[in-house]
């Protein structure tokens, strides 16, 4: 019995997803393992295509218990006790401070939170892109049918 079973019987609302544009959000299907989200599957795999969160694990919704997954999976695997803070924008990768001068040493380094905040506006960047796009691809659409008819 999950938080998120329990907090769907308290309110007795569906769990929204929480990277859905505009004001019709979609139900979210699918807890993401690492960042503890809750997504639908658009978004999920949308979000998720960005180069350092390809390693991401979807879970049905309300199956695990996001906390705990991300305390065990942000600890650095070559030295346990550490956590991943840092990100190797070379390598794209999650790293702790000791990785940072031992194996990506010399490599341009950010911390973990900026390189989300960076990755987020790049997304909302492509999405507004493949948005005009959409949109220019209907007006194109619209003014051949008027052509035809």
């Amino acid at each position: 019995y999950s938080f998120c079973d329990k907090a769907r019987e308290q309110n007795a609302k569906p769990i929204k997803c929480q990277a859905c544009k505009g004001k019709e959000k979609e139900n979210a299907s699918c807890d993401c393992v690492d960042c503890g989200g809750q997504f639908c599957d658009n978004c999920f795999n949308e979000h998720h295509a960005l180069p350092f969160m390809k390693s991401h694990q979807r879970s049905p919704l309300g199956e695990i218990k996001a906390k705990q997954a991300r305390e065990s999976r942000s600890k650095c695997k070559h030295h346990p006790g550490e956590e991943l803070k840092l990100f190797c924008e070379q390598d794209e990768v999650l790293m702790c401070f000791l990785c940072s001068h031992d194996a990506h040493k010399g490599h341009s380094v950010t911390t973990a939170t900026n390189a989300i905040a960076l990755s987020e506006c790049r997304f909302e960047e492509l999405a507004k892109e493949m948005e005009d796009l959409r949109v220019a691809q209907e007006k194109r659409q619209a003014a051949l049918r008027t052509h035809v008819e």
